[in-house]
């Protein structure tokens, strides 16, 4: 839960410095991606180890997305637990801040290229993994 409240309160404050209307629903969008891509680069890199047949299924990669939403939305739907998660992280050092940033983007980053990298392996270059 500590990961997803911090990567939460990143997403939150981006969405509030930019005046977004809605950024807890947005942070909870946001998450819900994450969680979709992330299992999606866990395919991609199980199928390379186990076998080429592995894959989840598209209505297994739906509920998950189903689920999630609806965690996420439970999850910070309260005021009071989105104030308390702010006031968490909210007094974290400058140094930390930059550091965890940049892991979170590395993060985004990895999720999305991965995936994209085994594709092109697969379909372009006729690779079997």
């Amino acid at each position: 839960m500590k990961l997803f409240d911090y990567l939460f309160y990143r997403i939150y404050s981006f969405y509030k410095k930019k005046k977004d209307s809605t950024p807890v629903g947005m942070s909870c969008l946001v998450l819900t991606g994450l969680v979709c891509l992330s299992l999606i680069s866990l395919n991609g890199i199980l199928s390379l180890f186990i076998s080429h047949d592995f894959n989840f299924s598209k209505p297994i990669i739906l509920v998950v997305l189903i689920v999630s939403v609806y965690f996420f939305a439970m999850r910070y739907r309260k005021k009071e637990t989105v104030q308390l998660i702010v006031q968490k992280y909210q007094s974290e050092p400058a140094k930390v801040k930059k550091v965890n940033g940049w892991l979170f983007v590395m993060y985004l980053i990895s999720i999305v290229i991965i995936p994209g990298i085994i594709g092109y392996l697969r379909h372009n270059l006729g690779w079997n993994i």
